[in-house]
């Protein structure tokens, strides 16, 4: 799973980004992101292209390459509530186009204690 991916799962399961970012803001949040991803790359972690290919499909799916991700679907929201809601909308549209973004690629589960759990492959079927 990308490591972006996997953060922006995270952040889904609380109440508001505002948690992560200090207000109910997309462009806050994607600033966030960036920086998020600059931090894996300092670190020498592995490189995480989905920033740039969510960009980019954004960008076809809106039909324009003059604004950023996040200004093209604040210029089509209403207001900060709206856009945060249409980016998770737009997320799970691209993960199910991209799904090698979601695909949790451990032999380890996502979630809860792994003692006395058996691996876990790619697809989900006990190793």
């Amino acid at each position: 799973m990308s490591p972006m991916v996997k953060l922006l799962n995270e952040m889904r399961g609380h109440c508001s980004v505002a948690i992560y970012v200090g207000e109910t803001s997309l462009v806050k949040l994607a600033d966030f992101l960036r920086g998020y991803e600059h931090a894996l790359y300092r670190t020498g972690m592995e490189h995480d292209q989905f920033l740039a290919d969510f960009r980019d499909w954004i960008q076809h799916r809106f039909g324009s390459t003059k604004h950023g991700w996040e200004q093209l679907i604040v210029m089509n929201s209403a207001n900060d509530g709206e856009a945060l809601a249409h980016f998770w909308r737009l997320l799970d549209e691209f993960l199910v186009l991209r799904p090698e973004y979601a695909v949790q690629t451990t032999t380890a589960p996502i979630t809860g204690s792994t003692r006395g759990t058996p691996p876990i492959d790619a697809i989900g079927e006990p190793a």
